[in-house]
């Protein structure tokens, strides 16, 4: 689950439930954009 990528990607030992939902969305953004970029980096190598 990609949320579950997110939490893991978050440095700091937080509990989900302790992020308000907007900055749960935010993490949850920047790791797809991130993953995006990866993904796409992996592309242009194969």
């Amino acid at each position: 689950m990609q949320i579950g990528l997110a939490y893991r990607c978050w440095p700091l030992s937080v509990s989900p439930d302790m992020l308000s939902p907007d900055l749960r969305a935010m993490i949850v953004l920047r790791t797809n954009a991130l993953l995006a970029r990866v993904r796409s980096a992996e592309d242009d190598d194969g």
